[in-house]
C-alpha cells in the first residue's frame, strides 16, 4: 500500500495518472494505491477493506 504513484515510489509524489484522469488535488492526496498479485487472497482483501473502513471513520470521528 502506498500514497504515491507506483514508478515514483523513491519519491512519493500524488500519481500523475490519477490528475491524468481527472481526479483534483484533494482526491489524488486522499488516494490509495495497493498491490496484488495472484497471491493475494479474497479474505486478505476483505481483511485490509475492513482496516481501512474502521480507520477512516476512527480518523473521521477524531477530525470533527
Amino acid at each position: 500500500m502506498s500514497s504515491g504513484a507506483a514508478c515514483t515510489s523513491n519519491h512519493p509524489e500524488p500519481s500523475h495518472v490519477l490528475r491524468a484522469i481527472g481526479l483534483d488535488d484533494d482526491q489524488v492526496r486522499g488516494s490509495l494505491r495497493f498491490g496484488l498479485s495472484r497471491f493475494t487472497t479474497v479474505d486478505e482483501i476483505d481483511r485490509a477493506i475492513e482496516r481501512i473502513v474502521s480507520t477512516v471513520e476512527r480518523l473521521r470521528r477524531i477530525a470533527r
